[in-house]
């Protein structure tokens, strides 16, 4: 299933958080809010590009839908993918300081974007 598939059919008010995964539970934040939020065209997430990517799971956490999906480069490491002075700025112990999340730390994410709903 295409990330496509799911959007298309989804509910106008659906809450949703999409992430892009690789083989190192490297988790990088695609697209957030309803459909038409996360397809608005001044997005800086650019989910369009990720519309037809494979879907590789789904998780309903409390009001919000997750939808986990990966491309072609499902097997590299983000540090290969993003300049060496770039990566030199993260901090595997600090979030904030990195472009991607690990899989405990998208569901603690979840959970506290459900508590604010």
């Amino acid at each position: 299933m295409k990330l496509y598939d799911i959007l298309y059919v989804a509910h106008y008010d659906q809450q949703f958080c999409v992430a892009l995964t690789n083989a190192y539970d490297q988790n990088v934040i695609v697209g957030k809010g309803t459909r038409a939020d996360m397809l608005d065209e001044n997005d800086d997430k650019h989910l369009f590009w990720n519309l037809m990517d494979e879907v590789d799971e789904i998780e309903i956490c409390g009001d919000i839908l997750l939808v986990i999906i990966k491309n072609e480069h499902h097997d590299e490491r983000l540090e290969t993918q993003y300049s060496e002075r770039y990566v030199n700025t993260w901090d595997k112990l600090k979030p904030e300081t990195r472009p991607y999340l690990f899989r405990f730390e998208l569901g603690k994410l979840m959970e506290d974007d459900n508590n604010a709903i």
